[in-house]
């Protein structure tokens, strides 16, 4: 994916001036072409895209920063914009891309990338393009199941890439303040219900055991010593419930929480046996 964005950044850098002749006032959003990549991969619960942007103003005015004002997809998040190119900014609410100084002539670009959140297994978006687009492409990984729609015409091929397929969609021109619709439909859906079910009963069960073992025999009536088989259980105890929460905190790798969670379990199983033959009225054998 990385490849890709390269060579779209550097294809499109050699457009871009070093300098902008000035203009007077007076254009309009509806002044300037463009052409767009997005590039999006696919992740759990949301999409990771890439944009780029180049602008050509041929209005003979420069245009308002005020209407340079590109939306992006709602529930976006951790937006970023390439700071090698100036001219163009992140909404602090990852919700939009703008321009923070009017558009002379010539050309100029802006890159971008942001996660685009979705639920289930379809994302949709709903932007209004200010500028006049001339040519819009959605590259996508091509993972079967997955497609994409639109309420603009569209055309679409698959093209590989380092040993990986992506499916291009090359829109209709797009006109300045249309609204631009896509919907990616048949993502790979990974629900967390299993998940979160089973550390559910994890925790149950971790809770039960607790509860169970903390339950005095009503005939254990002398003082434990330090050492004894019911001091050594409620240390146990202590250590899974320290160990649970270094897991939830993040504190413990996984090998090394399964590793140790199974040494205490054993060691737990070990007392538990010593209490129950220690019990009076235990038949021995």
């Amino acid at each position: 994916m990385k490849t890709l964005l390269t060579v779209l950044l550097l294809s499109q850098a050699a457009s871009q001036p070093a300098s902008q002749p000035s203009l007077p006032s007076g254009g309009s959003a509806s002044d300037v072409t463009a052409q767009a990549t997005v590039i999006i991969e696919v992740d759990e619960h949301h999409l990771k895209t890439q944009e780029s942007w180049s602008l050509s103003n041929g209005g003979g005015k420069s245009v308002p920063a005020s209407q340079l004002v590109f939306p992006l997809p709602k529930g976006s998040r951790r937006l970023s914009v390439d700071e090698d190119v100036p001219g163009f900014k992140g909404a602090d609410d990852s919700q939009s891309i703008f321009a923070d100084r009017d558009l002379g002539a010539g050309s100029t670009t802006f890159a971008a990338a942001y996660f685009w959140d979705f639920s289930g297994d379809t994302a949709r978006f709903s932007r209004r393009i200010p500028v006049n687009v001339n040519g819009m492409r959605v590259i996508i990984e091509d993972i079967p199941g997955v497609s994409v729609s639109s309420n603009v015409k569209y055309q679409s091929r698959v093209r590989e890439l380092n040993g990986l397929a992506f499916a291009i969609y090359d829109f209709a021109p797009i006109t300045a303040g249309q609204t631009f619709q896509v919907t990616v439909s048949g993502l790979p859906s990974r629900a967390t219900w299993p998940r979160a079910a089973a550390l559910a009963i994890t925790a149950g069960i971790v809770l039960w055991l607790i509860f169970s073992l903390l339950q005095k025999d009503p005939r254990e009536a002398t003082t434990l010593g330090p050492l004894s088989a019911q001091a050594r259980r409620d240390q146990i105890i202590k250590a899974l419930e320290i160990l649970e929460a270094d897991k939830a905190e993040g504190s413990v790798k996984p090998k090394r929480y399964a590793r140790r969670h199974g040494e205490l379990m054993n060691e737990l199983a070990v007392v538990l046996r010593e209490i129950d033959l220690a019990r009076p009225g235990h038949g021995g054998g």
